[in-house]
């Protein structure tokens, strides 16, 4: 089973770096570098998990969040940022995401916390529909 992700990151090499990584690791990736873009993906597509970096270049990254959580609310999100501050921090856990992570990242922590939050979505919700429009 292939589980679709979309990777939402204004940083072309980190975005490149993700999406080979997990397609390697046997996901179906998807990418998007802007709040704009990644809003439409997710409304054309349904994916299984999000990693989304906060620091897009239209600022809109904790209120994509916020607008994703509120239409999909079981979908885990990971979230990636050079640095949150405390009220941030508070406000995309209270958003219900997986994990947060700083730049620098470990990508293999990434795939770890994938492969963990799909694991725990298939026994609560077997359907995977990572390919599906």
């Amino acid at each position: 089973m292939r589980y679709g992700i979309l990777v939402i990151d204004a940083d072309i090499l980190l975005r490149d770096m993700l999406y080979d990584f997990l397609y390697d690791k046997g996901y179906n990736v998807f990418t998007a570098e802007d709040t704009d873009s990644g809003r439409e993906a997710v409304h054309k597509h349904k994916f299984d998990a999000l990693i989304i970096n906060l620091d897009l270049p239209d600022g809109g990254g904790i209120e994509l969040l916020s607008e994703i959580k509120k239409s999909h609310p079981k979908i885990p999100i990971i979230v990636i940022a050079s640095k949150l501050d405390d009220n941030e921090r508070k406000i995309v856990y209270e958003l219900g995401i997986i994990s947060y992570m700083e730049k620098p990242l470990k990508i293999s922590k990434i795939a770890a916390i994938l492969k963990n939050s799909l694991m725990q979505k298939d026994e609560t919700n077997p359907v995977n529909y990572g390919n599906d429009k």
